[in-house]
């Protein structure tokens, strides 16, 4: 290990998407990319500067004094997140220390991401070689030995990423005892508290013997492991584990804990069904530690929900419930595989599936209940009463995002104003993915009919009676990225304002073209953005008319062969106008009063309300 005493920051590194990189470089917006690998065989992204990952980590002051002159630095690996978060963490921090306001990001989906997108892109890419981009895993076989300062010298090749758990439904597995599911903590010093049931095993340990740990978990529906922060130990270790268990056949899946346990604590901490040993000062107080894989103390303030302080922060006029969390299939069917094999089958309420079709005919997820759209919308206030005492409840619709996001957001307002604890999710890919993956395993599909799913269907928006084929989702934009592109004001990017109406601001260089008109004639726009590297969808808040506008769009692009990727910014205007409404280069014609904004002059915003 590097025995270097870091203390890592609240703040992390953020990730950047490989079409706003691309626009950066296009519009040649001021920034840095920083190639971290080892073996930089294979191509580059143009302009890239070459440091490996311990050289950033010694001389990280160094270079946060000579890269501050850029808008945004960016590490790059071969996978993500990898050596580039090992680096980019030493970096932000003494940036941060010296008052340096440079953005840092990790390139999401690391190096063979970009190459999958933009290897013929000569403008983009250095010294394309398809040979070492076409093996299995990365195009470094030892890549995983050197990761976060070398933990063991091994030669391996790592196969795909493990999944990403949520904490709730991880809350389900451990309340409900499932024996099937194993957690793993492989902090080297599981200090402060712990997981009830989980396994304690040091990273280096499990890194030096997968297939040993491997074949005591072959028979698991899951394996789940936990490190101070994630990604980091946790991904470490996850990947030998997933390599030796697809070796051997296993169908066990692999997982790490969204938020790690500094997340776990941080939400958990007053319930001691889910944190045993809990103690306060362990993560309350700023310590070194003597390894870059331990993570940073909690904050006091992080003990309350994100939701909760979110609210706090502004008295806002626009009441907009947090929008829902996303569950991945794969998520959801270990949860319910673990509650089918568990001696406690059956006795589970505790996590809730809702299906808001009109009909469930060609079959529905097993255990879920249907509620259909427009009968849940009439009670809702009934539904989020019965339900208030549910730990996670995942809305699913024939396609996602679709009703099920509406029926989430209103119930999830709801379950609020109960004071409900419950999280809320929509199933990504709707019940349509879910069968198209699943229709084989009889304890995740109940009422299978394959006449009914043998050819395409098509959804309709019941709210706008729009029937579209709907693409895979568009992509989310945070506001710190685009910021950055807006600021280089090149021609790689279009924003798009889907309002009715531009009353109350709108970001500097956004088009305005309303909802209605794209959704008439999406092809026609299509047409004019076919060339852009990146096409940003804005409204008032998000998930809304941004992404329904975005939709059918991004098909029409697809139709015609455009390499253009389509997002919606994270939070909406909304989001923007609270960071940036003073900004006369990224906002323009900004009404804080509009958006509850405090009003510099009087110390207080006004009762307004921003429509859509």
């Amino acid at each position: 290990m590097l025995n270097i005493a870091v203390t890592i920051p609240d703040e992390n590194p953020e990730k950047v998407n490989a079409a706003s990189l691309a626009v950066m470089i296009h519009d040649k917006v001021s920034h840095l990319v920083v190639d971290v690998r080892n073996d930089t065989r294979g191509g580059s992204i143009t302009g890239s500067q070459f440091h490996t990952c311990e050289d950033v980590i010694v001389n990280a002051s160094k270079y946060a004094t000579e890269w501050q002159r850029y808008e945004a630095v960016i590490f790059v690996s071969a996978q993500s997140p990898d050596l580039d978060e090992t680096a980019a963490v030493p970096l932000l921090q003494a940036m941060r220390e010296a008052k340096v306001t440079t953005k840092v990001y990790i390139l999401t989906h690391g190096l063979k991401g970009w190459m999958q997108h933009y290897h013929t892109d000569a403008a983009l890419v250095k010294e394309y070689d398809p040979a070492v981009w076409e093996r299995t895993g990365t195009q470094n076989p030892t890549a995983l030995a050197a990761r976060r300062g070398s933990l063991v010298r091994l030669a391996i090749t790592v196969p795909d990423t493990p999944e990403k758990m949520n904490a709730a439904a991880l809350a389900v597995i451990v309340k409900d005892k499932l024996d099937t599911c194993v957690v793993v903590d492989v902090r080297i010093n599981p200090e402060g508290g712990g997981i009830p049931g989980s396994s304690k095993i040091p990273g280096d340990e499990l890194v030096a013997s997968p297939k040993k740990f491997a074949e005591q978990w072959a028979e698991k529906n899951a394996v789940v492991f936990v490190s101070t922060k994630s990604p980091d130990l946790d991904l470490t270790v996850a990947g030998p584990i997933m390599q030796a268990l697809i070796d051997m056949g296993s169908s066990c899946s692999v997982f790490i804990l969204i938020g790690g346990m500094r997340g776990w604590v941080s939400a958990n901490h007053k319930d001691p069904s889910l944190v045993c040993d809990y103690e306060e000062a362990i993560w309350t107080v700023g310590r070194h530690r003597n390894s870059i894989s331990e993570g940073p103390a909690l904050q006091d303030a992080s003990l309350e929900s994100n939701a909760n302080l979110k609210r706090k922060m502004t008295k806002m006029t626009i009441d907009v419930p947090e929008a829902p969390q996303t569950m991945a299939p794969v998520e959801l069917s270990t949860l319910l595989k673990a509650q089918h094999g568990s001696p406690r089958k059956g006795q589970s309420t505790r996590c809730l599936i809702v299906d808001v079709r009109d009909s469930v005919e060609g079959g529905k997820i097993a255990g879920s209940i249907s509620v259909p759209f427009d009968t849940l919308m009439k009670d809702v206030q009934s539904y989020a009463k019965e339900w208030q005492h549910t730990s996670a409840i995942v809305f699913v619709s024939l396609v996602s995002p679709d009703l099920d996001v509406t029926a989430a957001t209103t119930t999830m307002q709801q379950l609020q104003e109960l004071g409900s604890s419950a999280d809320v999710f929509i199933l990504m890919d709707g019940v349509k993915g879910w069968i198209h993956r699943f229709s084989s395993v009889p304890v995740l599909v109940d009422d299978y009919d394959p006449a009914v799913w043998g050819s395409p269907r098509r959804m309709t928006k019941k709210d706008l009676n729009l029937g579209i084929d709907v693409p895979e989702p568009p992509g989310s934009i945070p506001p710190s990225e685009l910021a950055l592109l807006v600021k280089g004001g090149g021609e790689a990017l279009v924003v798009v304002d889907v309002r009715d109406s531009t009353e109350g601001g709108q970001i500097t260089g956004s088009l305005s073209v309303p909802y209605q008109s794209i959704t008439s004639d999406p092809d026609k726009y299509a047409a004019d953005w076919a060339s852009k590297s990146s096409i940003v969808f804005v409204s008032g808040q998000s998930n809304d008319l941004d992404e329904s506008a975005a939709i059918p769009v991004m098909q029409a692009l697809s139709a015609k062969g455009s390499k253009a990727q389509v997002f919606i910014l994270l939070g909406g205007l909304k989001a923007w106008m609270q960071q940036y409404h003073d900004d006369a280069n990224l906002t323009k014609d900004c009404c804080p009063t509009k958006w509850g904004l405090t009003d510099a002059k009087n110390g207080e915003g006004n009762d307004e309300s921003q429509g859509k």
